[in-house]
């Protein structure tokens, strides 16, 4: 019961993460659109800009598939 909500827990903070991130993005971009990243991008890409939290990001990625040093499930029976 205890791992279940764990994993729950973390599953929402790595939500939580993400849209932070997308929020960054979306008011440096000033839209919510797609194609208004695309066209910012012409200009500046944002993968300079925010290198620090797409990092972090990628981190968050590992979490969430239960990677190498993040996988839970296996780490249970130790």
């Amino acid at each position: 019961v205890m791992a279940g909500l764990r994993a729950a827990i973390l599953m929402l903070n790595l939500e939580i993460f993400l849209g932070i991130v997308f929020l960054n993005v979306c008011f440096l971009v000033e839209s919510f659109s797609f194609a208004a990243f695309a066209v910012y991008q012409e200009i500046f890409w944002l993968i300079f800009l925010f290198f620090f939290l797409l990092s972090n990001m990628l981190l968050v990625f590992l979490l969430e598939v239960n990677r190498t040093p993040f996988d839970l499930a296996e780490a249970e029976s130790e």
